[in-house]
């Protein structure tokens, strides 16, 4: 029997993973079980009526057996991915590394806008920052007076208010369904989009930065993978989050932030 595969493996069992996946999805035998192979199983796998936990176990080699054959496919398993934003951890954040996804996610979208990186501290640190300042405390109170028991950075408005402040085009909606935020990002080639949910128990977010061909979103999530347990060590780089079960927990608070023309 095979050996069980997920991401992050390489080596000759994922390069026969790959080859029985070649005729499904267009995919490169490189021997690495990244993204392209993690949207590829997936998509295989509900494809199949399989579990589609990206996963290669035992029924998923058992299908990808008995579907093997013909010529390679043309099909992209991934309908849309911004492939040049790098992903941001915040856990190696100076300030507050536990609950500072909001900063970190806005410092993502942040670079795929151009906005460039301080001279002395990394950008979500600066971000933190400058929620601190007189005249961003002097928004809050005025803007916010409900509110005033909440962390400024915790406050959704207040990251509209910061992108605005480094002269980026800056929107918050608390009413986005899904169709709405994918339909934004999906446009123009895929623009990132900061999203939130409960994928903690204080809640989380994220961004939206692709999606799979059958319509999982791909994440850069600041915290880690949310499907393998949130921990040390794990990456949440290009993290494919099946569609049901990330709907489960979404939150409609959706930010959309752009480059200034």
């Amino acid at each position: 029997m095979p050996p069980t595969l997920r991401r992050g493996h390489r080596g000759n069992a994922v390069h026969r993973a790959q080859t029985l996946l070649r005729p499904h999805f267009d995919l490169v035998l490189d021997d690495q079980f990244g993204v392209q192979t993690a949207a590829a199983v997936r998509s295989f796998q509900k494809e199949h009526s399989l579990a589609s936990d990206g996963i290669i176990g035992r029924y998923t080699w058992e299908a990808l057996e008995a579907n093997q054959g013909g010529p390679p496919s043309d099909r992209s398993p991934i309908s849309w991915l911004i492939t040049s934003l790098e992903w941001r951890s915040q856990r190696d954040n100076w300030y507050k590394p536990n609950g500072t996804c909001n900063v970190t996610a806005l410092a993502t979208v942040m670079d795929w806008c151009g906005v460039p990186e301080p001279g002395d501290r990394q950008l979500e640190d600066a971000l933190y920052l400058r929620l601190q300042q007189p005249n961003a405390i002097a928004y809050f109170r005025a803007q916010y007076p409900d509110l005033q028991g909440y962390n400024p950075r915790n406050v959704h408005g207040m990251l509209t208010w910061l992108a605005q402040q480094y002269g980026l085009q800056a929107s918050f909606s608390a009413e986005s369904s899904w169709d709405e935020t994918v339909s934004f990002a999906r446009s123009n080639g895929g623009r990132p989009v900061i999203q939130a949910g409960w994928l903690t128990g204080s809640g989380h977010i994220l961004t939206l930065i692709g999606e799979t061909a059958v319509g999982d979103p791909i994440f850069h999530d600041p915290w880690g993978d949310w499907e393998q347990v949130y921990g040390r060590g794990h990456s949440g780089a290009y993290r494919i989050y099946e569609l049901g079960r990330f709907l489960g927990v979404r939150k409609p608070f959706a930010h959309r932030i752009l480059p200034t023309d």
